[in-house]
């Protein structure tokens, strides 16, 4: 993941977001490298379905969010902040 450009510390981690511990979310900079890692298997919206649409705008096809478990049409991931 840190090739990515994602500050991910530990396996712990994505466990305390895969089960949403303490309501613990994935960074913006985290959900591109994981959908990047995952080769979209996993994606933004996946990994921040209640305000992924805020966030990455582009995402939203016709401006409207897709309800849970459905996923907006990605051909080219853009990165939420610049690599440093």
């Amino acid at each position: 993941m840190a090739e990515l450009g994602s500050p991910i510390k530990s396996d712990a981690q994505i466990r305390q977001w895969q089960h949403q511990y303490a309501e613990r979310h994935p960074s913006p900079l985290n959900c591109v490298a994981i959908e990047q890692a995952t080769g979209g298997q996993v994606t933004r919206q996946d990994l921040r379905p209640h305000d992924w649409a805020s966030i990455w705008p582009e995402l939203a096809v016709d401006g409207s969010s897709p309800g849970p478990g459905e996923r907006a049409p990605s051909s080219n991931p853009s990165p939420a902040v610049a690599p440093r």
